[in-house]
């Protein structure tokens, strides 16, 4: 495995403020199969400037939900859920998992890696 998520509402809102990474990896999610690997790359590194308006908007769930245009239907529902308990989250709370995990698990990540924190 390459990383280790386990706690999606932590990860969003664990500092109390949205993690805006969010925004960059929705992009890379819907972009990554727009045509072939040099449209790709090509696009990969636009990203920053493609995303400078839309970080800069508000409300940002409204921006994104016109940047995205339907593409990333999961962005609204992490933008707008900042309370840790919302019964939302739930599912993506994995870290009892972890505890029960009878195997030995390798994962890797990368110093500036979205889920750093988690993997380590």
């Amino acid at each position: 495995m390459t990383v280790g998520p386990h706690d999606f509402a932590r990860h969003a809102w664990g500092t109390g403020a949205c993690n805006l990474d969010l925004l960059g990896w929705s992009d890379m999610v819907v972009h990554q199969e727009d045509g072939g690997p040099v449209r790709v790359l090509a696009a990969r590194a636009a990203r920053t400037k493609r995303l400078r308006a839309l970080l800069e908007a508000v409300p940002l769930a409204d921006a994104a939900d016109g940047y995205f245009a339907g593409r990333a239907p999961w962005v609204r529902e992490r933008l707008t859920r900042p309370d840790l308990s919302d019964p939302f989250w739930a599912p993506m709370a994995l870290g009892s998992a972890l505890d029960r995990s009878e195997v030995p698990v390798l994962l890797i990540g990368g110093w500036q890696g979205l889920f750093l924190a988690q993997t380590v």
